[in-house]
């Protein structure tokens, strides 16, 4: 599966390199150089941006602050909504409201039907810590 992480905190990093470790064609986006660094030391890929993310991702999992940020890196001028299959999945890490959360997977499914004839986005949200999101992504 090809898959875009975005945000390479303790928990984005965590799922990262389990998903990277399962199998999964992985690239890291974070604007600080040196978790791409450490990224990079295990051998896997990163960009600072979410845009430079490549073409065609499964799925991509967002481990950003808030719903601000969620929507710039998904939404924005420098977002990562055209690099999405149709079909593609899109996990929502950050803290946002339920009805923040509503909005956006809304919003992605609207993208995704002027993309493509009609296929929606499904979107999750996820609870957790850093050790469970190491555990868990990527079985």
């Amino acid at each position: 599966m090809k898959v875009g992480v975005i945000g390479l905190g303790s928990m984005g990093m965590g799922a990262a390199l389990n998903l990277h470790r399962k199998g999964h064609e992985v690239t890291g986006c974070e604007p600080r150089e040196t978790a791409r660094v450490e990224f990079a030391a295990a051998q896997g890929r990163s960009v600072a941006s979410a845009d430079q993310l490549p073409a065609d991702l499964d799925a991509v999992v967002v481990f950003v602050i808030n719903a601000a940020q969620t929507d710039d890196v998904l939404f924005g001028p420098h977002g990562c909504l055209s690099k999405l299959n149709t079909g593609a999945v899109v996990l929502c890490c950050s803290t946002v409201s339920p009805d923040q959360s509503r909005n956006k997977s809304i919003r992605l499914d609207m993208s995704t039907r002027a993309k493509a004839s009609g296929q929606g986005t499904p979107s999750k949200s996820s609870t957790g810590s850093t050790p469970r999101a190491s555990a868990s992504l990527g079985q």
